[in-house]
């Protein structure tokens, strides 16, 4: 899912290596301390880590209440997400 959502951002030449959540982890950790001039990136990297790297599974009956159907999460449905999120919010935020 990571790769399809870095694809529909426009980065397409991001090769994505499976390596353990420890692993993982450790080395955005040690990025964060390490490299200072890339620090405010890596700490919004560390706030996610737990979406990369632990199993998910999202309770659904909130939503169920309040929609009639909603939609089941998919790669069109992420897509779908991603363009909106390209085209109304990332390219407006400063860096």
């Amino acid at each position: 899912m990571l790769q399809a959502v870095l694809s529909d951002l426009g980065y397409q030449r991001i090769k994505l290596i499976p390596v353990p959540a420890w692993i993982f982890k450790a080395l955005i950790k040690s990025i964060y301390f390490f490299v200072v001039p890339v620090r405010k990136y890596t700490k919004s990297v560390m706030w996610y880590i737990p979406y990369f790297t632990d199993p998910c599974h999202f309770e659904r009956s909130a939503v169920e209440r309040h929609l009639d159907n909603p939609p089941e999460i998919s790669r069109e449905l992420v897509s779908r997400i991603n363009k909106y999120a390209k085209e109304n919010i990332l390219d407006h935020i400063e860096i």
